[in-house]
């Protein structure tokens, strides 16, 4: 994270402002995957409050600023969408968060600000191309100001963003940006090559072949040759995958990407998820500054399904697509990456596996919801923080007359309508409205009678409270006999940096934390007590699961490691 420190801002405060205005633009995200997280980031240089009374930007997007009083080293975000943006950024915001109107050009646009006597403050024109950073243009990073004080029209003032903001992700790209953390970041660090802005990629076993672009950061001059290849975690070359094409080179100039390629090698072997991780070395061997890290999983064709997840209910108006899944047993950690959605459009039958689902935990019992926009499905259902599991899935188009499909290993394991029928008109449609299962159980064959219906245009509303007949929200049809017996445990803090506490209601007997791919990096069975601290400062950054083994029971909590 990148942090102005006290000696630089002391230096800065004896000095004159030497006619610069206080007023800095600091960070610009006019490219992000996905809609609605575009911002830009203006800052306080000065060591006093600074009227923001009259301001206005006034090029590029359009926005009037409040009269407000901005804090001496302190700053003001303006988004393109101040709802979304709230919701995503949420743990680095300390102070409101203006919306513009219009939009920022992905190809290179001028900004204008001007103070309240109309005066230009600010007037700089950010590109997409050498010299400027060529990669915040779409693949997941803003750009940030290198040195508040110093010229920001310069474009060598300007860096990517490496900053991960706890693992953000929208459309299958990690985003890199700090808003509302101003410093000096290492302007002198080059991001070299980057790869694919998907960072978790998912292929069944039976595909045939994987193509896996590498991107040079900058336009060199010269020509640069690199070896890409995959780590050894779960698949062995020769048995799961073999390399076809790993030396990968760019003429100069070049800005379009080189492919890693690997055909899959299928087998007859059960052996649920495997994952590796793609990494980049010089021509001699050496490890390169790799900006990004992409993870190949590989999904096992072979062996029954579990049958573990539900489709328990499918939503749909003109704000969001939504399905609520449910939990019969507990789902490990890369159990969930088995599972995929489909959906049969307009009753032309099963176009197979389209949207997998991504790493994570969830336990046994959980009814959670997968939209292709989970803030405003959360701003319809009215849910509180942490209320109700979300899971966002970009891209995952249906209508109110298409039929939906779960799989497990590429297998369907639940259906949602009639695949070859077209929903209009049918006693199943849905289109502004909503079904939920009321018979519980996986089927392969849709029936009628297993389900009810909301009707058309039943939550043709701002809000689910309102509709004319809400979707039901509880998590419909439980079966004791369906939910594992579980403890309370809480864990703080998190997200931590170094020892986190966990408390339980009951005795701890045992407490496994793991990475993201399930690795186990700290196991404790000998403990019998209800708070138990862990010291985590030697982890990297990233999410982990920390699993909680009492007497009554089990528990498991996410936890990001900063």
């Amino acid at each position: 994270m990148r942090i102005l420190t006290t000696l630089f801002l002391s230096i800065y405060l004896l000095t004159a402002l030497s006619g610069q205005q206080a007023l800095v633009m600091t960070e610009i995200m006019y490219n992000s995957p996905g809609e609605d997280l575009e911002f830009l980031e203006f800052y306080n240089v000065s060591d006093i409050p600074l009227s923001l009374d009259g301001y206005s930007i006034t090029e590029g997007v359009l926005y009037t600023f409040p009269d407000t009083m901005l804090a001496p080293q302190t700053a003001f975000v303006v988004s393109s969408d101040s709802c979304k943006f709230n919701v995503v950024y949420r743990s680095f915001l300390s102070s409101p968060v203006g919306e513009w109107t219009g939009t920022l050009n992905n190809g290179g646009e001028r900004i204008v600000v001007t103070d309240a006597d109309q005066n230009t403050i600010i007037d700089v024109t950010y590109n997409d191309v050498s010299p400027w950073p060529n990669l915040p243009d779409g693949f997941g990073p803003s750009i940030f100001l290198c040195d508040p004080l110093s010229d920001m029209t310069q474009a060598d003032n300007w860096k990517t963003n490496t900053n991960l903001s706890n693992e953000i992700l929208q459309e299958g790209a990690r985003i890199f940006a700090d808003p509302n953390v101003i410093g000096d970041g290492d302007c002198l660090q080059s991001t070299d090559f980057w790869l694919s802005n998907n960072n978790i990629n998912h292929y069944f076993e039976s595909t045939d072949t994987i193509e896996i672009p590498v991107y040079r950061e900058s336009l060199s001059t010269q020509t640069d040759t690199v070896i890409a290849a995959l780590s050894s975690v779960l698949l062995d070359e020769g048995l799961d995958y073999e390399v076809l094409s790993d030396t990968l080179t760019f003429a100069p100039g070049q800005s379009s990407p080189e492919f890693f390629v690997i055909r899959l090698l299928d087998d007859a072997e059960a052996e649920g998820f495997e994952v590796e991780f793609l990494n980049i070395y010089s021509t001699e061997g050496a490890p390169l500054n790799l900006f990004t890290l992409t993870a190949v999983v590989v999904i096992d064709n072979d062996g029954p399904p579990t049958n573990k997840l539900e489709l328990r209910g499918v939503l749909e108006n003109s704000e969001f697509k939504a399905l609520e899944l449910f939990v019969k047993s507990d789902l490990e950690i890369g159990e969930l990456s088995n599972f995929s959605l489909g959906a049969a459009n307009n009753g032309n039958g099963s176009d197979g596996t389209e949207h997998h689902l991504r790493f994570d935990f969830v336990p046994a019992g959980e009814c959670f919801f997968i939209a292709n926009d989970t803030v405003r499905l959360k701003k319809f259902m009215g849910f509180e923080s942490g209320e109700v599991s979300l899971l966002e899935v970009d891209n995952f188009n249906f209508n109110g007359n298409d039929a939906i499909e779960l799989f497990e290993k590429n297998q369907l394991i639940d259906v949602f309508g009639f695949q070859n029928e077209d929903g209009e008109g049918t006693l199943w449609e849905y289109t502004d409205g909503w079904a939920k299962k009321i018979i519980a159980g996986n089927s392969t064959t849709f029936d009628t009678d297993n389900w009810t219906y909301g009707g058309v245009a039943s939550i043709d509303a701002e809000q689910n409270e309102v509709a004319t007949n809400p979707y039901p929200l509880e998590c419909l049809p439980t079966s004791v006999k369906e939910l594992a017996s579980a403890i309370e445990i809480s864990v703080f803090p998190n997200p931590t940096s170094g020892q986190v506490t966990i408390e339980a209601e009951d005795i701890i007997e045992e407490i496994r934390i793991t990475d993201i791919v399930g690795r186990v990096i700290i196991e404790d069975k000998q403990i019998q007590t209800g708070s138990h601290r862990v010291d985590l400062s030697a982890a990297q950054a990233g999410v982990y699961f920390i699993h909680c083994v009492s007497a009554r029971g089990e528990a498991s909590l996410r936890l990001i490691v900063e």
